[in-house]
């Protein structure tokens, strides 16, 4: 997956130095009028299922025809049900500005204000943000650089007293 942050950025905010960022395009989000962007990427959500594909069955036994219709089966084993697990991705935007967290997408999209977030933290290549006692994990190219800009704006908010 391919990051919309150019290198400047991601390189202002590893120094530890929020950028705004000014778009060439129109950006899909309305925001207000002291709202500033200073986070863009694209990414995707994980939902795993389990479907059943199917039915083995298994073992030795016979059937014995008692009457016109009707059978009874005798002997061992029995039927058990294959199961496949599947992964399905959803794709979106996730945007920090100076007020708010936004996932923009198909499924299960959510805005919170900065203030209701309870922790945000980043693995390898996913975000882990927890409000209350529900927690999403979206898939990011920049996972590191996106944490690090929510701690640099609650800092700056702070110092602020805007939080």
């Amino acid at each position: 997956m391919k990051t919309i942050l150019n290198d400047e950025i991601i390189n202002s905010i590893n120094n530890g130095v929020l950028a705004v960022i000014k778009p060439s395009s129109p950006v899909p989000l309305i925001m207000g009028d002291e709202e500033e962007l200073l986070y863009i990427e694209n990414g995707y959500t994980e939902k795993k299922s389990t479907k059943v594909v199917g039915y083995k069955h298994g073992g030795r036994g016979y059937s014995v025809k008692v009457m016109k219709g009707f059978r009874i089966r005798l002997g061992g084993g029995g039927t058990k049900v294959e199961r496949k697990t599947e992964t399905d991705r959803s794709g979106g935007l996730l945007f920090i500005t100076s007020e708010r967290i936004v996932w923009q997408c198909q499924e299960k999209p959510f805005e919170y204000p900065l203030s209701k977030i309870t922790a945000i933290s980043a693995s390898d290549e996913s975000i882990n943000i927890q409000v209350g006692n529900k927690t999403q994990e979206i898939f990011l190219p920049t996972a590191d650089t996106c944490e690090k800009v929510f701690h640099l704006t609650i800092e700056k908010l702070r110092e602020l007293k805007r939080l």
